[in-house]
């Protein structure tokens, strides 16, 4: 069993060579970035909202889930790109015809 104090050196700092049975580096898992995002964004956008009267919204500022997609080639990218440009508007459109 490894007690709290297993990893400490003589100095009482932690000593990076002595992790046993631990990976040497920990990365985020790509849903831990996304998280760490919207959590950020959020609450800059509640701050302003309360400091600086930004027009509040009602509902959820992010989806539940995301979507992920690697990118291949230059015509995916375009795609894509385009797609974010024009979604919203597309959105508006929606919205006004009714649908």
């Amino acid at each position: 069993m490894i007690g709290e104090n297993d990893n400490l050196n003589d100095k009482g700092g932690f000593d990076m060579n002595n992790r046993v049975g631990v990976d040497r580096c920990v990365y985020p898992k790509l849903g831990d970035i996304i998280q760490w995002f919207k959590t950020i964004t959020t609450n800059e956008y509640i701050k302003n909202v309360n400091i600086n009267n930004w027009p509040r919204f009602f509902g959820k500022l992010w989806q539940r889930n995301y979507y992920e997609r690697i990118i291949r080639n230059q015509y995916e990218y375009k795609r894509v790109c385009d797609y974010i440009k024009n979604n919203p508007q597309k959105l508006i459109n929606q919205n006004k015809n009714g649908h």
